[in-house]
């Protein structure tokens, strides 16, 4: 697998030795396999880990756990606390939504600071997929159908060309140790009904379900490609700007 990684890496452009990489890592199966793989490779790394205080000692767990690790791995590690539940309520939001805000404000602020190139993310295939549900779900254009990019801006997503199971076998057969959310468990979040409930039954229909997606969200980027090259065309073609009217 993580030959597999680094040709998408290379493939897609998302890293070269030179950049210095800011690694998000919960402590959960899919960061720290990140973590090991950009590790191992030889990139330039360095973790942030974000501790929400959303599930008590157990966050403080995690956060320590990933401590430790960065410091066995000589891995620089960063780490902030956040009131995440306070926050969500004073700007009348949803804990999901304030924390990504939280997150990537922070990420953006470290990578400032500390002048990373990029900003790596964990998602993979079953995130893809989940996400492309969810959009369908609620009702969606192509950007929704076509998913997450493997690169947007300064974030990239490395893992997006493996799969949950490609995951955690590639943990078991090293032995790498890893921290569970109890929170992915759950069923109250509409989120984990379509990772629980609806995507095993999607992949009793069709074994062959990432593959079919991947192909599916890349045709799509290219027409949503195509669809802003030509915009973008007949847009400084045909408006002038003269003066202050557009003709």
């Amino acid at each position: 697998m993580k030959n597999q990684i680094e040709e998408f890496i290379l493939s897609k452009g998302l890293l070269s030795k030179e950049d210095k990489v800011l690694i998000a890592v919960s402590g959960g199966r899919d960061s720290i396999v990140l973590l090991f793989i950009l590790t191992q490779l030889g990139y330039k790394t360095e973790v942030a880990h974000c501790n929400y205080k959303l599930r008590g000692d157990e966050s403080d767990k995690d956060e320590q756990f990933v401590e430790d690790l960065c410091k066995k791995l000589k891995v620089p590690f960063h780490t902030k606390t956040f009131e995440t539940k306070n926050l969500a309520k004073k700007e009348g939001v949803s804990i999901q939504m304030i924390a990504r805000d939280l997150r990537y404000k922070w990420f953006e602020s470290l990578k400032t600071t500390f002048n990373f190139d990029r900003i790596a993310s964990a998602h993979h295939l079953d995130d893809q997929l989940e996400t492309i549900l969810i959009n369908l779900t609620r009702g969606t254009g192509i950007k929704g159908l076509r998913g997450m990019k493997e690169r947007r801006g300064d974030i990239i997503r490395p893992l997006l060309c493996v799969s949950r199971d490609e995951i955690n076998d590639y943990l078991y057969a090293n032995h790498i140790p890893f921290r569970e959310d109890s929170s992915n468990a759950s069923g109250k979040y509409f989120r984990n009904k379509i990772r629980h409930q609806v995507i095993p039954v999607l992949k009793e229909i069709n074994p062959s379900l990432f593959k079919a997606i991947s192909n599916t969200t890349e045709r799509l980027r290219n027409v949503e490609g195509k669809w802003e090259e030509h915009y973008n065309y007949w847009l400084n073609k045909m408006v002038i700007n003269n003066g202050n009217c557009l003709l």
